[in-house]
Formats: structure tokens, sequence, C-alpha cells
């Protein structure tokens, strides 16, 4: 298009035919032509709109470098540029985005981002895979969505009495106090593991509730009140009985009976107390205690090992021609808890326990039931004392 022929256009679409403006047109319209390539028509309103019908332009065409600046305004002086140095484009003010603002690659903000609206959505176009909102480029610390949960690559610090709270907020974790870890629930914690391990004390103030077992546990009855519990539901401990001396009767068996029984105790450490039969005859005299115990209610059986009786004693004299004790237990039915034989002529200079297992074949008492023992004493004088000394009994057994 010529010259003329780009003042007549501009002429003939605004309808001006004053001389002054068709030479101007001339004149801008030399200059274009000489300075500026454009593609087609261009069209010059006034001082303050220029519009341009090519698809592109091109700022900095000759490539002399540096930053190539679009200004608006002389006295505003706001611009969009290319930074040269930071290889990227800057605008020297806000930027108010009405539509939707698609970004392909990263979105560095070097200051604070402040989102007025109400959600913020990672995995806009549903790419899948992990989706994370990521805290510092070299911290590189997370919050993840992997598709099925939520995970923190780092731990979870809820500062002071804050709190996370499960479903309708009745349900919550907290820490009311230093050094307190607070699980509340509306109805029920229920935890479903199988082993909880405590190191420490477990202070309720309400009911324990279990279906399973307490094992290797010590619950003291001076504190606690078990009830309800069948004694078919508890595991029997080893326990010991220990007989109550002073509930004796004396028998005579109407020979050699010329003694007299008498009470008494040591001193010093671990004292034995103890019953003494004394007699002036020199032949063996004798006398017999009599005992009836009754088993606990808690018994369960008698031990398996050698110690279901313990029977301390010791003579004075050389031998057991000169003292010596029997001693005898039995049930209700007169069956021995063991031979005869061996519980006879016991003797010894020095305390010593005497110990043995009940057969339990025979003999096979019940909690509650009675047991009898038998305790047959002999001594004699010959100069001197010469005496029994029948000391503590014991009977070991498992119960509850």
């Amino acid at each position: 298009m010529t010259i003329i022929e780009m003042t007549k256009t501009v002429c003939k679409s605004r309808k001006v035919f004053s001389l002054s403006a068709i030479l101007s047109s001339v004149i801008l319209a030399s200059f274009l032509s000489v300075n500026t390539i454009f593609a087609d028509e261009i069209l010059i309103y006034s001082n303050e709109v220029f519009e341009m019908d090519s698809n592109s332009a091109i700022l900095d065409a000759d490539d002399t470098g540096g930053d190539v600046v679009l200004q608006f305004g002389n006295a505003l002086s706001e611009s969009l540029y290319w930074d040269s140095l930071g290889l990227g484009f800057v605008l020297t003010d806000d930027l108010d985005v009405q539509g939707d603002l698609d970004v392909d690659g990263n979105a560095n903000i070097g200051g604070t981002a402040n989102i007025e609206g109400n959600s913020l959505i990672l995995d806009f176009d549903n790419s899948g895979g992990n989706i994370d909102l990521i805290f510092g480029q070299a911290l590189n610390e997370y919050l993840r969505y992997n598709g099925a949960y939520f995970t923190f690559s780092d731990d979870l610090l809820m500062p002071d009495d804050n709190r996370i709270y499960f479903r309708d907020g009745n349900q919550s974790i907290g820490s009311s106090a230093v050094g307190e870890l607070d699980l509340i629930a509306l109805n029920e914690i229920n935890v479903d593991t199988p082993l909880v391990d405590l190191n420490g004390n477990l202070d309720l103030s309400g009911d324990l509730i279990m279906g399973g077992d307490i094992t290797g546990a010590t619950i003291d009855g001076d504190f606690n009140t078990l009830l309800n519990i069948p004694i078919s539901s508890l595991s029997p401990v080893e326990k010991k009985l220990i007989i109550d001396m002073s509930e004796l009767t004396i028998e005579e068996d109407g020979t050699n009976n010329l003694a007299d029984l008498y009470l008494d105790s040591e001193t010093g450490v671990d004292p034995h107390r103890f019953y003494v039969l004394k007699t002036s005859q020199t032949s063996m005299q004798d006398l017999t205690i009599k005992l009836k115990v009754r088993l606990p209610s808690g018994f369960d059986d008698f031990s398996s090992v050698s110690n279901d009786i313990g029977f301390w004693y010791k003579n004075t004299g050389v031998n057991s021609t000169d003292s010596k004790i029997d001693i005898r237990v039995q049930d209700a039915d007169g069956d021995d808890a063991f031979p005869a034989v061996d519980g006879q002529n016991l003797f010894s200079n020095s305390w010593t326990s005497y110990v043995d297992e009940f057969s339990e074949v025979a003999f096979n008492p019940s909690a509650n039931d009675y047991i009898y023992i038998t305790i047959k004493a002999y001594g004699s004088f010959d100069g001197g004392d010469q005496s029994p000394f029948v000391g503590e009994l014991a009977l070991t057994y498992f119960g509850y």
C-alpha cells in the first residue's frame, strides 16, 4: 500500500477531509514506512490509541540486548519488562488476574502468597501419584497424600494444650499438662494389639473390664478387692501355712507318761519357739501332741516338691535311745500323707528341719478339709535332761 493509498484509507474510515489531517497522515506514514515494519493496515485514532491487526509486535527487533521494556505512562512509569540479568519477566506493580492463571512450570514467589479464596487445590488436573506440600527446597520436608492417607516426613508437635480431634469432636488426643498425654473418648477407647507394654503404674478411676488374662503381675490384696471371680479362673500359686502350735492337745497313751511339756523360746537372731519334754525318769517317757489343722478355702493342692511339710526339731542326749520324736500326718479318713516309718526316731543335736512329700494318692484332702498331725515326743533323765524340742511346723501348698 502506498502512502497516498494509506492516507485515503484513513480519511475514508474516519470521514476526515481537512488538509491538516491529510498532511499529518502522510508525514507519519512516511516515517513508519522507513523505521517500522507492520503487517497489512494500521489505524491511528488519536494520540492515545494505537491499534494493530497483526498478531505480534517485536520489541528490540534488532537484538541490541539489555532489558526490554514496555512502559505504561511517562509519569506513571510502571512497566512490564524482560530482565536480561534475571532472565525473566518483571511487573513493577501488582497483577490482578480476574480469570484463571494457568502455569505449566514452577511458580516461584519471593514474598508472601496471599490467597483470598477458601481453598487451594493441588493436583487440579488429577494426574495422580504423591501429592506433596513441600516446606523448603533444601529442607524438603513435606505433607504428603499418597492416594490412601496423609503422611508427614518429620515429627508433628502439638504445642501447649492443642488437641487432635476425631469424628464429632468428643474424641481427642492432647496434653493438658507437661509430661501428660490425654486420650479422651465419649464411650470407649479400643486398643486392638497383641501386646500393650506398660512400664509404669496404671491409674484407673473406673472399672477394668477384660476378656483376656493378666499375666506376670502381682495384685496387692491390701489395696484391691476381687469380686465374682471363680476359683477356676485363677492360677494357683505356692503358699505356706504356718501352723499355730498353741492350738494343740496333749494325750497320754497310758504307758511311760511320767513327763511334762513346757513352752519356751530362744533369744538372739531368728530364735525358735518350741515345746520341750522333760522327765525325771531314766527310762524313756513320752507324751503325744495332737494338732487339727484346717486347710484354707483357697487350697488347691500340695506342692510337687519334697517340702509339703517342714518341721523344726532338736534333741539333747547322745542318740535316739535318749530322746526322739515321731511325726505322722493323716487325713480325716486316716490315710497317711507319707509312710509312717519315714517320720520316726527323729534325733539331732542341733535345730534341723524334717521335710517330706505327701503321697496324694489315698491322702487327698480338699479346701476347708481338716488334716491331723500327731507328734510323739520321747525323753529321759541321766543326770541331766535328755529332751526332745518340738519347734515350728509349716505346710507348703498351691492355692489362690
